[in-house]
This record gives structure tokens, sequence and C-alpha cells, in this order.
């Protein structure tokens, strides 16, 4: 059982997003961003909280998708470093399948740095497979972004 529960975000949780963003990419989401997020038709946004033993509640991960037609998209998702390694990326990454299922999404997408070798074997273990690259996706660096693809529609 995890130690921590998933729950919509909500705009109060904005902060705490953002300072996740901020230690998890080189280039963060502004503030904007994220709240356009939580205003699309088409979005989903999660938080992962945990509840510390003295009443203390922190949210430790975020994941944000979008929905579009029969595809969806991880626009975001990160976890703060102190919890990484500990199967939080793989339960929001659950929970984004069984929201695939629920719309009869039949093939969830994820662009991720090449560098980002952790993130990449994370997206393997959870059966994504490389698709291609999009040239120049990182403009501060002009690094492309591997895009990788879930075919989830027979496996659903």
């Amino acid at each position: 059982m995890p130690d921590w529960q998933l729950e919509a975000a909500k705009p109060r949780d904005i902060d705490r997003i953002l300072n996740i963003d901020r230690n998890a990419f080189d280039r963060p989401w502004q503030r904007r961003s994220f709240l356009e997020e939580l205003d699309r038709k088409d979005a989903y946004t999660y938080v992962a909280r945990t509840h510390a033993d003295n009443g203390h509640v922190d949210i430790i991960a975020y994941v944000f998708v979008r929905i579009l037609l029969k595809e969806m998209h991880v626009m975001r998702i990160a976890v703060e470093a102190g919890y990484q390694a500990r199967g939080v990326a793989t339960g929001l990454l659950q929970h984004c399948f069984k929201l695939a299922k629920q719309h009869q999404v039949s093939a969830m997408y994820i662009e991720v740095r090449p560098k980002n070798t952790s993130a990449i074997a994370l997206y393997h273990k959870a059966g994504f497979q490389m698709l291609g690259t999009r040239p120049n996706y990182y403009p501060e660096t002009g690094e492309d972004a591997l895009v990788m693809v879930k075919h989830i529609k027979e496996q659903l």
C-alpha cells in the first residue's frame, strides 16, 4: 500500500506543483500554464499527497494529461526528488492507464529528453515504446525530444 493518495489537482496546489516542477525540469512551466491546464475540458490533472504522522499533508508528485480524440498526451509528470524510485511515478502512470480505458483511448504519448535515462527506463517498464523524435523540441538547448507511445487499446 503506497504512503500517498492520488487526488485531482486544485488551484491551491499550484505553488507546491511549481516547486516540484522547478526542481525536476531545466525549463519549468509558468504558473499560468498549470492554471490553464486545470481549466481545460480535455485535461486531467492529479497530485499525489502524502500524510505524515504529525498530520502534515504534502504534495509529492503530479501528472497533467490531455485526451484528444482517442489519444492521451502526458503533458507533464514529476515526482519530488525524495520520493523518486519508490513507485510514485508508476502509480501515476497506472492511474492514467485506467483513465485511458474509461475514455476508450487507443494510444498514450509522452516526450522525454534523451538524457533522462531514468524516465526512459520507467516508461519502457510501463510499456511505452520509442516512436521517433521531435527535432529542436527544447528551445533552450535545441535538443530533440524522444517521442514514446503506449498502444493500449488491445491491452485494456
